[in-house]
This record gives C-alpha cells, sequence and structure tokens, in this order.
C-alpha cells in the first residue's frame, strides 16, 4: 500500500508542478512515506518474494499467473510465501510440511533456521524439528515444560526427568509404606501414641507433595488383515497418457503393480501423483487421454463406483470425508454395507469397531460424534485407517 500511496503522490506532484501549484506538502508526505516504505523494506520487497517463491517450488513462469489457478497444495505454498514476505515478530506454523515436496522442505528448514524472529511450530516431522528448534515445549499432564535443545534432545531429557521422577516417587512410596506400618502397630499403644500420630502427619505431608508421573504415550498397534486374494497382477496402466488441456502430465505410461508389492509414488508438486491415483481408482473426473488401466483382471471404466469398492479400491484422501448429521459408526457401517464377507450384525459390528479403534489408540467416544466434527486432523487421518481396516482392500491408493 506505501509503494501504491508514493506512486499517487509522485503523480500528483508532477501534475501540480507542471500547473505550477504548491506542492510542498505533497513532497512532505511523500518524503514520510518513502523513509517508511524503505524501512519496511520496500525496494527489497520483489526480489524477496522471488527468492521465496522460488523456494517454495515456483517456477519463474508461475509468478504472473492469477493464484486462482493453483490447486489445494500450491494455495498452501501461496499463504506460506505471503506470511514468510511480511516477515513477522512471530511465526506460528501448524504442520508447515504438509503439501511440501521434499526439496521445498529441505528449503523451509533453512528459512526457519536463519530466521531471525521467534517461531512457533507444530509439527510430527521429527527430522524437520531437529533441523529448525532449539527449544520444545511439551503439551503433558495439561501443563507445559520448556526443554533446551532440539527434538532429540529433548526425547533425552525428557527420558532422564522420568528416571529422577520415578525414583523420587519409589523413596516416597517406600517412606509411607514404613511409616503406615508403625503407625498401624502402635496407633492405639499409649506410650507410642504420640509417635504415630507425628508419623500419621508426615504421611499426609509426603502424599501432598508425592510426584506425579506424566501418563505414558500410548502406542498405535494394529495390523493390516489379509485381504480377499487378487490375481497375480493387481493393476496394469497400458499406454496411459494424462493432458490438462495443452498441460501434458504424463505420456505412455506403462505400469505393472503385482500382489503384495507396497510401492512408494514420487516426484515434486504438480507432477501427477494424485492424478495418478484418481485414474487407478476410475474416477470419473479423471479420465485418461489415451491407454487403459485394468484392475484384478477387468477394465476400470467398465466398473461403477459400486463395483470398484466391492472389488476391493481404496483410496485415501488429502481431505478427509466429512458428512454434516452423519456418525462416524453409521458411515463406516455404511461402507462395509454389501461387501461379500465383511458384513456384520450390529452387536458384532459395534465390537470390531471398537477393537480396531483401540488398536490405533482412538477414543471410541468419537464413534458416535457426526463424521468430521470436533475431529483433530489427526483424528481424521484415524478415520481412514479405520475404514482401510474394516474394508480389506486389494488395493490401498494412500
Amino acid at each position: 500500500r506505501m509503494g501504491e500511496r508514493a506512486n499517487e503522490l509522485q503523480a500528483q506532484i508532477t501534475e501540480l508542478s507542471e500547473q505550477g501549484k504548491d506542492v510542498d506538502a505533497l513532497l512532505n508526505e511523500y518524503g514520510q512515506v518513502q523513509d517508511r516504505f524503505e524501512h519496511l523494506g520496500g525496494y527489497e520487497l520483489e526480489s524477496n518474494a522471488r527468492k521465496i517463491l522460488s523456494g517454495l517450488g515456483f517456477k519463474v513462469t508461475d509468478f504472473e499467473r492469477p493464484c486462482s489457478e493453483f490447486s489445494g497444495g500450491w494455495q498452501m505454498r501461496i499463504a506460506l510465501a505471503k506470511l514468510f514476505l511480511r516477515h513477522p515478530d512471530l511465526l506460528l506454523l501448524d504442520e508447515p510440511t504438509n503439501h511440501l515436496d521434499l526439496e521445498s522442505v529441505q528449503w523451509l528448514r533453512g528459512f526457519i533456521a536463519n530466521y531471525d524472529g521467534a517461531v512457533l511450530i507444530v509439527s510430527h516431522d521429527r527430522a524437520f524439528m531437529d533441523a529448525c528448534v532449539d527449544h520444545v515445549a511439551a503439551l503433558e499432564n495439561r501443563r507445559v515444560t520448556t526443554y533446551t535443545g532440539n527434538y532429540s534432545s529433548y526425547l533425552k531429557q525428557r527420558e532422564d526427568n522420568l528416571e529422577q521422577m520415578r525414583a523420587k516417587r519409589a523413596a516416597q512410596e517406600r517412606d509411607i509404606a514404613h511409616m503406615q506400618v508403625f503407625v498401624d502397630k502402635f496407633r492405639y499403644k499409649p506410650t507410642k501414641a504420640a509417635q504415630a500420630q507425628e508419623r500419621i502427619r508426615k504421611i499426609e505431608q509426603i502424599k501432598k507433595e508425592l510426584v506425579i508421573l506424566p501418563e505414558g504415550h500410548k502406542h498405535i498397534d494394529f495390523k493390516f488383515p489379509d485381504p480377499p486374494r487378487s490375481g497375480d497382477m493387481v493393476v496394469g496402466l497400458e499406454g496411459v497418457s494424462k493432458s490438462y488441456g495443452d498441460k501434458h502430465i504424463y505420456s505412455d505410461i506403462d505400469l505393472k503393480l503385482y500382489r503384495g508389492e507396497h510401492v512408494a509414488l514420487v516426484g515434486p508438486n504438480g507432477a501427477g501423483k494424485s492424478t495418478l491415483g484418481h485414474l487407478v481408482m476410475g474416477d470419473p473426473v479423471y479420465t485418461v487421454n489415451d491407454g487403459r488401466i485394468v484392475f484384478d483382471g477387468q477394465d476400470i471404466t467398465e466398473l461403477t463406483t459400486d463395483k470398484r469398492s466391492r472389488a476391493g479400491l481404496f483410496l485415501s484422501f488429502q481431505a478427509p470425508v466429512e458428512i454434516p448429521g452423519v456418525p462416524l459408526s453409521s458411515f463406516l457401517r455404511a461402507s462395509i454395507a454389501g461387501r461379500p464377507g465383511l458384513e456384520m450384525k450390529g452387536k458384532e459390528f459395534r465390537r470390531r469397531v471398537k477393537e480396531l479403534a483401540a488398536e490405533l489408540n482412538m477414543d471410541t467416544a468419537y464413534l458416535n460424534r457426526e463424521l468430521g466434527v470436533g475431529f483433530s486432523g489427526g483424528e481424521k487421518k484415524k478415520v481412514e485407517m479405520l475404514q482401510l481396516l474394516l474394508l480389506q482392500p486389494k488395493l490401498a491408493i494412500l
């Protein structure tokens, strides 16, 4: 805005000067605006913007494109770029590595590590935190405890602190047990009653100061059930090409995935990784321009959505499913309805779902909530894992 105001003032000064009018007031304002603009780094704004956009993976040809043309993942990068360009005193970043490819994550690590303001990061990426942070604030037992060092250092310090706390707690419990023996034996003996009362007071005091150990971290422990047997080749792509208008995503792809293979699909943002997943799923919005895709011996375009689900295809979405008014348990039950070998009666279904939720360390109270209402990002992904465990698909695209 200051740059725009400076341009406006410059135009007014030029126009009024040509008319021979007084421009002292405008010159004074123009000087103030210029000083402020320079102080805020206005002259470096465009070059800084280009550096940040390049670091986040944008091409030079993207710089002049309207923001509305970019996908959701790129919109997240645009939001990050705007935030970094403002250079606030405090950066609050919630899962900043989401939607970033490896090169952009590397750049972001360096950017944050060298940022001269304060940064507060919420992240599940341990390597990222190790590279970026010098303090860790741990939310445990409804309290915040601050540790100096990166994430790996925090884990060691926390375990050392826990050992000390366990030792102190054990000593307190031993003291209580020892004094309780004396109290039980001599409480009603006249010659020892005063000593017993003194020990009772000490026991009560120790109980008030008793070390409270933090709750142990609960571990997720589950196993994917064996799905119905498929043919040896689960998916086959034969000469597949995909374009969006003049933009070619890939051409003449041949790919075969066999039963039991676990494949990582890698590539930079915009390479078409998610698109390929939707193509394999037979999503009608994502049709191939050339070639064909075969799933378990059948052309994917010949299968309806229901038949694809029954055949054993599962796609995990970047944006988890949210259906207002539908409880999670009802959604899960509907997802297995009509699936051979998966349907269960009411009591059996509820028992199985609770078992799976417990394996995923998920509060079973969520089963009665409306899908997506009051769920954290992590809980939404657990819903997908719960559905995946119930469906036992032949092919899971995550």
